[in-house]
């Protein structure tokens, strides 16, 4: 049996060397190579949370299907085999939000035991119950579901009292929040248009960024996507003096490849990275943008392989996108890296 010290010996690779080279792995990759040897687990531990982009998630409304998740560092996607059941959803399309390590609230939609279009409740991922809270402002009335919300969550910090949940309605642009504390809805902040010509926004947060992308055009006339826009929402909480600050564009090379979208984009986002996608229509295409420290947004591309994810069966089942940033510690336990219950996907397997 080979002791630590031979163990070590065996490793040449340590210290400020072995943090270098293991920066330019992959989280993917990073897993395995964290059981070459305790050395290389505390160096990949340590790096893993500083390293990491925000994963996108893929999931489809058909129960029992793998979940598959996309690595923006090693540009690959891997099927999850398992994936956890969720709690019974109390209606149909709702806007849903984590907020903070156990609560996950649920606003709008349809429920065939409730009337009220605005309902909103929240369930205790610990407790493992729903309970009722106050409902979404009068003036989401007409648009209460996920088909014309947008719901936002800052990263949470182990601080909850510093969380809110907000909620904008995508064609008007009008906004509103949630106290994740208080469980109590704010005053409306009014409509966030900077430009006229948008007709479609959408919100996510990079940390405590609260950012807006806004879609130019009239799809509904038939005219396509003419641009986009990325802005940041400044003072959004607490009351209606907001400040919009633009922050960056889509090229005009990269709206030539959404231009045929249906008008009704979506977005999800992490710490620095945001996934736009189309909700309606082919869905086989992903645009990703940067949100550098200083807040302006810098790279933009496409997610690679989404021709080997969203197949007919996939787009048919319904597709829902989620966003997060993943640690070494919550690959191990979402993958079970014992029991292999992942799998990357390669072209000829999607084939």
């Amino acid at each position: 049996m080979i002791n630590k010290e031979e163990e070590e010996e065996q490793v040449p690779l340590h210290g400020d060397l072995l943090n270098t080279v293991l920066s330019h792995v992959p989280l993917l990759h990073l897993l395995s190579a964290s059981h070459v040897c305790s050395g290389w687990r505390r160096a990949a531990l340590s790096l893993s949370g500083s390293l990491s982009k925000p994963w996108l998630l893929l999931h489809t409304r058909r129960s029992g299907t793998p979940a598959r998740a996309y690595d923006p560092s090693s540009h690959e996607w891997i099927i999850l085999a398992r994936a956890p059941p969720p709690p019974p959803p109390p209606r149909t399309d709702p806007v849903v939000a984590r907020v903070g390590p156990r609560h996950v609230v649920v606003a709008g939609g349809t429920c065939e035991f409730e009337h009220d279009p605005l309902a909103v409740e929240v369930y205790d991922l610990t407790a493992g119950r729903w309970d009722a809270c106050e409902s979404m402002p009068s003036a989401m009335v007409g648009s209460a579901s996920a088909t014309w919300l947008s719901v936002a969550v800052p990263d949470y910090d182990g601080d909850v009292s510093k969380m809110c949940v907000m909620v904008m309605e995508k064609r008007s642009g009008r906004l509103c929040s949630l106290d994740a504390v208080t469980m109590r809805w704010e005053a409306m902040m009014g409509e966030v248009r900077p430009e006229p010509s948008i007709s479609h926004s959408v919100i996510g947060f990079s940390g405590a960024r609260l950012v807006m992308m806004g879609i130019m055009g009239n799809g509904e006339s038939g005219g396509g996507v003419e641009g986009v826009g990325v802005w940041e929402i400044r003072n959004y909480c607490g009351g209606r003096s907001f400040e919009c600050i633009e922050i960056g564009r889509m090229p005009d090379e990269m709206v030539g490849r959404v231009r045929n979208w249906s008008q009704s984009a979506g977005l999800v986002m992490g710490r620095g990275l945001g996934y736009v996608y189309e909700e309606e229509g082919s869905g086989r295409e992903v645009v990703w943008f940067e949100v550098g420290e200083e807040g302006s947004v810098g790279e933009w591309g496409t997610v690679d392989g989404c021709d080997m994810v969203f197949d007919d069966q996939t787009l048919m089942d319904g597709v829902v996108l989620t966003c997060v940033t993943v640690t070494l510690d919550d690959l191990r336990r979402a993958v079970g890296f014992d029991n292999q219950r992942f799998s990357v996907i390669t072209r000829q397997e999607s084939e």
